[in-house]
């Protein structure tokens, strides 16, 4: 009994259940016992279920003929409204069933479309989403639904500012002078700083060292900042002992730092040494070129 009211107040407001476990602080599934009447909410959820609905907790708890009767002179639902006779009768006939479901569909669609694109689109690039798959809304209606209905905000992208030339703060002085010809290794290391971004949009950062000789790798690191602390841990891991991993590496499919991380070696150490034929080195992979 509790659980079928639930379900109408929560359909009446057109809520998802993602939406209502989000705001009570409970799982999906939480949400969904309640409604199917396997479990009851506890008082403090009651209290958000009549705050979040807008009624009271005699109309979620008591049955119609167990409402108080202060006052009624027309037709209740729940005992918690007064309207109109007309209203009362398409509310028992839902009429507004099939309007309902649509909205509904709707809704799931805009949140697999915000989700699916990293939780960038605002409601403008929402509505050229959805036109292409033949759903017509105003940008007035896409923002009602999106910001006030769902709570689904756009990440911003901000402007990059204009760039201001200022004092260098230090010189260092060119010592290679374009002499990339190295008659032997660990004479010349160059290095460079790139960023990857993971599957959830975060950014990493690597380091990665060159030996000019050849072209062999000699380290690599990823870091969640490109700071100096960052070029530094990688140039004393080219110190060390070269240590191979295996395998390959294969860009923009990264779940986590640590799987960018083992990706980075398995790329630097094997397919790039040892098996990525380089024209610098007249069609040899690095450790061909070094230890022929």
């Amino acid at each position: 009994m509790i659980g079928m009211k639930l379900k109408q107040l929560r359909n009446q407001k057109v809520f998802l259940m993602e939406y209502v476990a989000e705001k009570l602080n409970v799982s999906r599934q939480t949400v969904a016992k309640r409604e199917n009447d396997e479990t009851l909410p506890d008082i403090l959820n009651a209290k958000a279920l009549t705050e979040l609905y807008e009624v009271s907790l005699d109309s979620i708890v008591l049955s119609d003929d167990e409402v108080p009767n202060e006052a009624r002179t027309g037709k209740y639902v729940f005992g918690i409204m007064k309207v109109g006779e007309n209203a009362y009768y398409n509310y028992r006939k839902n009429r507004k069933a099939s309007c309902q479901k649509q909205k509904q569909d709707i809704l799931e669609q805009i949140k697999s479309i915000y989700y699916n694109n990293n939780r960038i689109p605002g409601h403008r690039p929402m509505k050229i989403f959805l036109e292409r798959g033949g759903i017509s809304l105003s940008k007035t209606t896409i923002h009602k639904y999106m910001n006030k209905e769902m709570n689904l905000h756009a990440i911003v992208m901000r402007k990059k500012p204009s760039y201001v030339r200022e004092v260098k703060n230090k010189l260092f002085p060119n010592l290679l002078k374009q002499k990339f010809q190295v008659t032997a290794p660990n004479l010349v290391w160059f290095t460079d700083f790139t960023y990857i971004r993971l599957v959830n949009g975060k950014m990493r950062y690597n380091c990665s060292i060159i030996d000019l000789y050849d072209r062999s790798m000699i380290a690599a690191l990823n870091s969640d900042y490109i700071n100096t602390d960052l070029a530094i841990a990688t140039l004393e891991k080219a110190l060390e002992t070269e240590k191979p991993g295996k395998g390959l590496i294969y860009p923009n499919h990264f779940s986590s730092a640590e799987s960018l991380d083992e990706a980075v070696n398995r790329y630097v150490y094997v397919w790039y040494n040892h098996i990525c034929p380089h024209s610098y080195n007249g069609r040899k992979t690095p450790f061909e070129a070094r230890y022929a």
